[in-house]
């Protein structure tokens, strides 16, 4: 079964990636291998997960520190009510340390 999902449902990579700075003969056929092979298998077979949504360096940020920690499918719920109590890097800094301690317990 083909998936409904396309490159416009993901958005755009931003940083200075392999396929944004690799330069040559050997780049060249990385890059092409991406675009050709890599990108569109992603885009049949990704997961849906909470912090592919809206991505921003906070977001991205707190979904790997979570993911060093444990599953995927334990951080999903986790991800999920970290955001709901602190959406951004200044709610997160304003909070008592103690919420946060308690948000981030059996992780």
């Amino acid at each position: 079964m083909r998936s409904t999902k396309s490159a416009s449902n993901y958005p755009p990579i931003r940083s200075r990636s392999i396929i944004a700075v690799a330069r040559g003969p050997s780049a060249a056929r990385v890059r092409i291998a991406v675009e050709r092979r890599l990108l569109p298998w992603f885009l049949e077979h990704a997961r849906d997960l909470p912090w592919r949504k809206q991505r921003t360096a906070y977001r991205v940020w707190i979904s790997e520190l979570m993911l060093q920690q444990t599953r995927v499918e334990t951080v999903q719920d986790y991800y999920r009510r970290w955001m709901k109590s602190f959406p951004s890097l200044k709610t997160l800094a304003e909070a008592p340390q103690r919420d946060v301690m308690k948000a981030w317990e059996g992780l």
